[in-house]
């Protein structure tokens, strides 16, 4: 366990194996058999002395993308092996996901500990559940998984399209984060906008066509990132894939815009002069305050993306 060497942690051991079994035992001059009997009872005194530390806190909470994910590769490696059993590991997990992480109006949360759910789904999680849903239709032909996807979808762009290009991570209810982000790259898990794409192509495929400009819109509004580093989504790269696989336009026009609220009802905008006369050569201050509702934001300028919009001041005077 590594205690012929020099403390390898603060002045401690940290056991770990440093050889294989096979060569454990030829140094020891055991057989593998001898050895592992004999590494039956260390383990077993070192599970013993483990049981009287504190244990450390468990992280038992349930997040919705991250179940989703599970279950669609539950479910596509049952296709593809002929598992039934696999596949029902998968359909099992979904009903409880569908069960347990929406609240009674149906509306879909993110995270769930002890069965009880809060906070509202981000894209991720409505992205990677409906195409948990549809993977599942694949796998079983029971048609309830897709209705269950299109309603997802549905309300993924009702809550988080930006009619700017593609979606943003939260839904303005989401009040604890200080802006409305969209992720620019693929992490350890695929960006919400990746796996909006892919969800999306796959819903126009099976003939769900409304999703196409939602699915060209997202995919335009990321070339300028996919053109300079491809490596950083490379999840969006194979939903840009499928989308030429399967023949899709490329020239589709943009999602026709829904009634966007009054932006006099969210901003405005107060002006004032430092002095109170204006004088020929002399300078003034013009202080400008922008007071914005909470749970909106406006963009810099110059804008972060080349498809936001950078907020501007003009300033007219008479006389």
């Amino acid at each position: 366990y590594g205690f012929d060497g020099e403390p390898n942690f603060r002045g401690r051991y940290v056991l770990y194996w440093p050889h294989g079994y096979d060569e454990t035992a030829k140094r020891e001059k055991l057989t593998a058999a001898a050895l592992m009997h004999r590494l039956s009872g260390i383990r077993a005194k070192l599970l013993a002395a483990r049981s009287q530390r504190k244990q450390p806190q468990l992280d038992d909470k349930s997040i919705t993308a991250w179940n989703a994910m599970t279950i669609e590769a539950f479910a596509y490696a049952g296709r593809i092996l002929g598992d039934r059993q696999t596949i029902g590991i998968a359909r099992n997990a979904a009903t409880e996901l569908l069960k347990t992480l929406r609240n009674r109006e149906g509306r879909l949360l993110h995270v769930s500990r002890r069965g009880s759910a809060k906070l509202d789904a981000y894209l991720d999680d409505y992205a990677a559940t409906a195409l948990a849903m549809l993977e599942l239709e694949r796998a079983t032909d029971e048609r309830q998984w897709r209705a269950h996807a299109t309603a997802l979808a549905d309300a993924m762009i009702e809550k988080l399209w930006d009619p700017a290009g593609a979606f943003h991570h939260a839904a303005p209810t989401v009040t604890h984060l200080i802006a409305r982000t969209k992720d620019l790259y693929d992490d350890a898990v695929p960006a919400g906008n990746s796996l909006a794409v892919r969800a999306l192509i796959e819903l126009v495929q099976l003939g769900e066509s409304r999703y196409l400009p939602y699915a060209a819109a997202t995919l335009r509004a990321y070339a300028p990132v996919l053109k300079q580093a491809p490596r950083a989504l490379p999840y969006m790269l194979a939903g840009l894939q499928d989308y030429r696989r399967y023949a899709l336009a490329e020239n589709v026009p943009p999602p026709a815009l829904a009634k966007l609220p009054d932006t006099a009802d969210l901003l405005k905008v107060r002006a004032r002069l430092d002095s109170a006369t204006l004088a020929r050569g002399r300078q003034t201050q013009l202080v400008v305050e922008l007071l914005i509702d909470e749970g909106w934001h406006v963009n810099a300028n110059p804008a972060s993306l080349e498809f936001l919009i950078p907020t501007a001041v003009e300033v007219s005077m008479d006389g």
